[in-house]
């Protein structure tokens, strides 16, 4: 496999096609690394809310106000009810995901025959198939949503089983989480290359959802070589890019860092500051993010069209007279 021209031939229809940036966006929603958040607990050891600006300490008071005047029940209610609203908030961020990277795929395919294509077709074709990609890649997620289910449980279990304050018998228990963990890593990486050859597959050749489960582990085992370079190049080409894309968010928390060193006033300059830019350079990140996942579902895609439509050598027949 010619992986300097897969690759070369991705960015080109990537670059030329402008659309899939808009559907590289999409498919960012399920890749798991289209979005960027970072959390920071800042402790100043006794310190006490007296430092803090007036809006927060007035903020917190009002937190502490509702949980001691409202009724459990009522705080359970609302813990449920919002539950259920992150959860079927993921369902449509996963569901948009999974469109885009099927737009991406299709668009990739018409590209490579030369044909034209526009936001509606590509979103038409897509549409119109979309379910019988849902349904496949929630039967794929199925291995790792037990297997994490599975390594909690034991989890919980070994911990419940020591005594808070043995140590050494907890310590114990993290070296012997760390082997499988080390086996599972790599064991989730190659199982989500696979479902990313499944999903070729199954808009590539226009498969039902178990005929591409079936063909994208037949692709993905008679090629097993040639699809681990390219992953490590699309994995490490990513982190790289990835790196580099963060490095303005990084100067953009340093206001706000001073000001949370500071106090005092400086704390609402720093944050507003930081505020001000994030916004401003958070729709490039977006789209530069958009632009990477088009190119790696696209070279995924140029890549399958070699690999699954190989044809292995025929047999030689032996007439015996």
């Amino acid at each position: 496999m010619e992986f300097g021209k897969i690759l070369s031939r991705s960015w080109q229809i990537v670059w030329k096609n402008r659309v899939l940036w808009i559907f590289g966006i999409l498919a960012s929603c399920a890749s798991g690394g289209g979005g960027g958040g970072s959390g920071s607990n800042f402790n100043t050891g006794d310190t006490g809310t007296g430092q803090l600006p007036p809006e927060m300490q007035r903020f917190y008071a009002q937190v502490e106000r509702f949980f001691a005047t409202t009724p459990q029940e009522t705080i359970v209610a609302w813990v449920v009810a919002l539950v259920c609203v992150v959860v079927l908030f993921s369902l449509l961020i996963w569901a948009i995901g999974v469109f885009g990277r099927m737009g991406v795929i299709r668009g990739a395919i018409l590209a490579v025959g030369g044909k034209t294509f526009s936001f509606g077709s590509l979103a038409r074709d897509s549409w119109g198939r979309l379910g019988g990609t849902l349904w496949m890649n929630f039967l794929l997620g199925l291995i790792p949503a037990v297997v994490a289910i599975l390594l909690g449980l034991m989890a919980l279990v070994s911990v419940a089983s020591v005594s808070g304050a043995d140590v050494g018998g907890l310590a114990f228990l993290g070296l012997c989480f760390i082997p499988i963990f080390c086996i599972l890593v790599p064991f989730f990486i190659a199982y989500a290359v696979y479902i990313q050859v499944a999903n070729v597959a199954y808009v590539h050749d226009g498969l039902s959802a178990t005929d591409a489960i079936r063909k994208g582990w037949e692709v993905f085992r008679s090629n097993l070589g040639n699809i681990v370079i390219l992953a490590l190049i699309l994995f490490v080409g990513g982190i790289l890019v990835s790196i580099v894309l963060a490095l303005p968010f990084i100067a953009i928390a340093v206001p706000a860092l001073i000001g949370f060193a500071s106090g005092g006033d400086s704390m609402n300059t720093g944050l507003i500051i930081s505020g001000i830019c994030l916004v401003i350079a958070l729709p490039f990140l977006i789209l530069a993010n958009g632009i990477l996942q088009a190119f790696i579902h696209s070279s995924w895609t140029l890549a399958y069209a070699q690999m699954g439509t190989a044809k292995k050598p025929a047999k030689r027949k032996i007439s015996v007279r």
